[in-house]
């Protein structure tokens, strides 16, 4: 499976910084996973913009490079504040909580979610994005 993760942010979120040799990792770890029949790929698009351009969630299944991307929602002065690894940490908990929402949402999936949860959470865990447990 592929996994991948890129950005739309306000640069004082520094998400660049952020997920900063993240797509090199998560190719190694996911590249021999599959967690459905149809051999599906993920894009995660981190959204960090002022709320006042009203920006919405995006969720959509591409049929012609079958890839599911899911746009994560944060919160741009929250991001703002606090130093990268810290901002590791909230983007990686938001990404467990907010892609098995997402998948749900897209009823034609056969994806086993729990699974792929778990795995990127070990991944989250063994890059230092998370504490065990956390």
């Amino acid at each position: 499976m592929r996994v991948g993760m890129s950005y739309d942010a306000n640069k004082e979120a520094r998400l660049d910084e952020v997920i900063r040799g993240a797509n090199a990792s998560l190719g190694v770890f996911f590249s021999d996973r599959f967690y459905d029949d149809s051999g599906m790929n993920l894009f995660v698009v981190l959204m960090c913009r002022d709320p006042k351009l009203n920006f919405q969630k995006r969720i959509r299944l591409s049929r012609s490079d079958n890839t599911l991307y899911i746009d994560v929602m944060l919160d741009v002065t929250l991001m703002s504040a606090i130093d990268v690894e810290s901002g590791r940490a909230i983007v990686a908990r938001k990404m467990l909580e907010d892609i098995p929402i997402a998948i749900q949402t897209k009823r034609s999936i056969d994806f086993d979610s729990s699974r792929f949860i778990a795995d990127l959470g070990t991944w989250f865990e063994n890059n230092g994005w998370l504490q065990s447990g956390s």
